[in-house]
Order: C-alpha cells, then sequence, then structure tokens
C-alpha cells in the first residue's frame, strides 16, 4: 500500500470518529495507524527483516520494545476501567 493511500484511509477514519463526536479521535486513529503498520510487518519476509535488524539497525528493535511498553500498559489501564 501506498503512502498516499494510508493517508486516505486514515483521514476517513478521521472524519468518521469526528461524526460520532469523540473527543480522543487521534488517539483511534493512532491505534489503526499502528495496526496497519504492525499487519504490514508481520507480512514481510521475517529472514529478510532479520538480516536488515542484524546489520546494524538494532535502532528498530527498540522501537519496538519501548512501543510494546507502552501500548501494552495503556491496554491494560483501558481494559481494568471495564
Amino acid at each position: 500500500m501506498k503512502h498516499s493511500e494510508l493517508r486516505a484511509i486514515i483521514a476517513e477514519e478521521v472524519k468518521q470518529i469526528l461524526k460520532e463526536e469523540s473527543n480522543n479521535y487521534m488517539f483511534f486513529a493512532n491505534l489503526k495507524t499502528i495496526k496497519h503498520a504492525v499487519d504490514a510487518m508481520l507480512q514481510m519476509d521475517p529472514m529478510l527483516v532479520d538480516s536488515m535488524l542484524s546489520d546494524g539497525h538494532g535502532w528498530a528493535l527498540d522501537h519496538i520494545a519501548t512501543s510494546t511498553d507502552d501500548i501494552d500498559e495503556v491496554y491494560h489501564f483501558l481494559n481494568a476501567k471495564q
């Protein structure tokens, strides 16, 4: 999927959320962006990704680790409030 196509999907989702009068529409838009990116990365060739990560791109491992921690924290907060 091209970057412009992703932006169009996100823009449409944001419009829909705004129609529902959400005060935190960016929260939901960001979740959709994260989900799309994760789904796309999981479709990539694992051996190729592993090779790229092992070739001096450990920063990507760090970003995923810290993002996982942050998302997990928000998830547990929201889940406990239900």
